[in-house]
């Protein structure tokens, strides 16, 4: 997980952004592999990252 500066396009964004670390270069440029999900949606799935949440921009962190 790592977190950007927030869009600011008119759609909530957190700046968070999730994957699975063994993506290859092929698989991340393949629009068709990314998506857009609440940040609720996120944490059900691991609530281990809830405490994370506060970091900066520009933090990666891994849990």
């Amino acid at each position: 997980m790592y977190r950007d500066e927030p869009y600011q396009n008119g759609n909530p964004d957190s700046g968070w952004r999730f994957m699975a670390g063994d993506e290859s270069d092929e698989y991340m440029d393949n629009p068709e592999n990314h998506a857009v999900y609440k940040l609720n949606t996120i944490c059900n799935f691991d609530r281990d990252i809830i405490p994370l949440l506060n970091s900066a921009p520009g933090d990666c962190l891994y849990s």
